[in-house]
């Protein structure tokens, strides 16, 4: 008994943390900084809806600093080079940094300079995982290398990477090779000539997490075009955050992007509005240009990942330069962000930009810093159920976030004379593989389900090996595969599938849920009288007075309850009598023996026929003789 109830509390207890999906907010946070053209001022920017306190570190050098998050803003802080800036290709560094905050906080990595500059969101450590896969931009020449940056998380990590081109200090080629970290250091990857590191796997042993990071020192986009180049610089999304639905956005005040489409899968189809494109093998990587149209629609038909990148002034100009921002999943919507638009001294005085993507029927919810925005949006080209807007925002903090019941995805940038910056600004990270079906529909986070009181629940998980139960609202629910379970309210109810963390590298099992919105049958009730015997009433046969109940189907709505107090009515008779010598002609027809017939039909005083019958009697005469 005692171990039955420690498994239930260690369930309680994980789905508890896990009761709101996961995000890019968090409270402990690993990060560093690729190698850019020239050394740079690397800095963190951190974003809170609530005031906060922090420190970060580096674990191997002791150097740290302390800060506070002031509520619904910002504080940057100017992280030393020594300490966090990479430099060197397949050698380990004791490069990395550990941050930690008191509340829930966003988290920006950026190095800056005046004609190369570039920015990261930050995972916190929760939503980390043990495998990876690169995509990068290529290279256009030896000096300006492609890069991938990996961070440990744990002591003893041993990494594993299968790279797709050569990489600078590594003899190995295309081979893979292996490295050992422990916590906060970091090994970065430079590629050499005309290499691009795009479906490199990166793959920890032992379920350790680790952070990975997209880079390139400088690059050219597009790379044979291209005279301009600016590092890039984005955190790698592990695998199994990885969607099948995409909307990619024009950059303002810069008139060009290309969108970089990455398989995880072989045979993954590339749809772009509703047009097959191409068919990509795991690995492969799909590009197309964005120079008028403002929108278009991605779908992949197994998961993939999207990145934009801004391409070169003298391409895309008057302003800007290459820039990488991921696109998050359509899946990954999230509800509420604050983020910034960087202002660093000399850098980009001329615009500063938001993207957003939300669903249409939700423009109206759309909210940033207390002001309503839905008249920035129009409908996606090849989906109108999404919108996105394209706005200008001022430098510094802004407060995003919808007051719907869905969220969005978004992503800041600016652009200057002579360099850009792009980041995605937040969203929700939930293994978007197990999807959840209810009642024969595939559900998310923000999805509400209408159900009827007292109707049977089906549930369960597509592409989950096994579960460790289900919550109603704090219900736990131990049901391992299918969920049938009778719903009787109350009006709303959240239901929660806890995936089975001893299934994968995680202890902590990953949650999927939606609201179950419960809806009473309409009740009615009513008395009835009839005559008729039996009574007919939409099919039911009724041959006595009493009490009847009936199901009505409406289409769309809960079947009502309906109830019928019936009486049925006595018939009255009445009787007269008629006589006639040999026959008798009653209603015009002769009758020529005793009878009863009917005579005639009044109406009652209760309303029902009343008949009145004829007793017909015929006297015969006698015959008399006379002698």
């Amino acid at each position: 008994m005692k171990k039955l109830l420690f498994i239930f509390i260690l369930l309680f207890s994980s789905f508890s943390s896990h009761s709101q999906e996961m995000s890019t907010m968090g409270k402990d946070f690993w990060f560093s900084f690729a190698e850019g053209r020239i050394e740079a001022a690397m800095s963190v920017t951190i974003t809170g809806t609530r005031a906060c306190t922090g420190v970060v570190t580096n674990p191997n050098t002791g150097w740290s600093q302390t800060f506070n998050v002031p509520a619904n803003g910002s504080t940057v802080l100017n992280i030393d080079t020594a300490t966090s800036y990479n430099t060197a290709s397949g050698i380990v560094k004791n490069k990395g940094l550990h941050l930690t905050t008191t509340d829930t906080v966003s988290v920006y990595a950026s190095n800056f300079l005046t004609t190369s500059f570039d920015a990261s969101f930050v995972l916190p450590t929760e939503s980390l995982r043990d495998e990876y896969m690169i995509q990068t931009y290529k290279t256009k020449t030896a000096d300006r290398p492609s890069e991938i940056l990996i961070v440990a998380i744990e002591d003893s990590t041993v990494v594993d990477i299968f790279p797709t081109a050569g990489t600078v200090n590594i003899s190995n080629g295309t081979n893979s090779f292996s490295r050992v970290l422990n916590a906060g250091q970091t090994l970065q990857l430079q590629s050499v000539a005309n290499g691009d590191y795009s479906g490199t796997r990166v793959k920890s042993h032992d379920c350790k997490p680790i952070a990975v990071f997209n880079a390139h020192l400088c690059a050219y986009v597009p790379d044979n075009t291209g005279s301009s180049c600016d590092h890039l610089f984005e955190q790698c999304l592990p695998i199994v955050y990885w969607g099948t639905e995409f909307v990619a956005t024009m950059s303002n005040h810069h008139n060009g992007d290309i969108i970089k489409v990455t398989a995880l899968e072989d045979n993954c189809q590339v749809w772009k509005d509703g047009t097959l494109q191409t068919t990509l093998a795991a690995g492969q990587s799909y590009s197309f240009s964005m120079t008028y149209s403002p929108s278009c629609f991605i779908r992949t038909s197994s998961p993939a990942t999207v990145y934009s990148y801004l391409m070169s002034k003298n391409v895309a100009g008057p302003d800007g330069d290459p820039s990488m921002i991921l696109l998050p999943p359509i899946e990954q919507q999230l509800k509420d962000v604050v983020f910034v638009n960087y202002s660093f001294s000399g850098q980009l005085s001329n615009y500063h930009c938001l993207n957003i993507v939300t669903r249409t029927d939700n423009v109206n919810n759309m909210m940033m810093d207390n002001n309503s925005i839905s008249n920035q949006f129009s409908t996606v080209s090849g989906n109108t159920t999404y919108s996105y807007a394209r706005m200008n925002v001022n430098a510094g903090s802004h407060h995003l976030y919808s007051t719907g019941s869905t969220g969005f995805v978004a992503h800041a940038y600016g652009v200057g004379s002579n360099e850009s910056y792009g980041y995605a600004v937040g969203f929700s990270v939930k293994p978007i593989n197990n999807r959840l079906i209810v009642n024969r529909n595939e559900v998310s986070y923000s999805d509400t389900v209408k159900m009827c009181i007292y109707d049977t629940l089906e549930a369960f998980v597509s592409g989950a090996d096994s579960i460790a139960g289900w919550y109603l609202d704090d219900s736990f629910i131990s049901e391992s595969t299918i969920l049938k379970q009778v719903i009787g309210g109350p009006d709303t109810v959240r239901l929660t599938v806890l995936l089975d963390g001893s299934q994968s590298c995680f202890a902590t099992p990953d949650t999927l849920s939606c609201v179950l919105l419960v809806k009473k049958s309409p009740t009615f009730e009513f008395d009835s009288a009839t005559c008729d015997n039996p009574f007919n009433w939409n099919g039911l046969t009724c041959d006595s007075s009493g009490v009847y109940n009936k199901t009505f189907s409406v289409s769309g709505e809960c079947d009502s309850m309906v109830t019928m107090h019936l009486t049925i009515l006595d018939e009255q008779s009445s009787y007269i009598q008629m006589s006639g010598c040999d026959s008798l002609i009653v209603n015009g027809l002769p009758y020529y023996g005793n009878d009863t017939v009917l005579y005639e039909t009044i109406v009652a005083h209760n309303g029902c026929d009343s008949n009145v019958y004829a007793i017909i009697k015929i006297l015969h005469g006698k015959e008399i003789v006379v002698e």
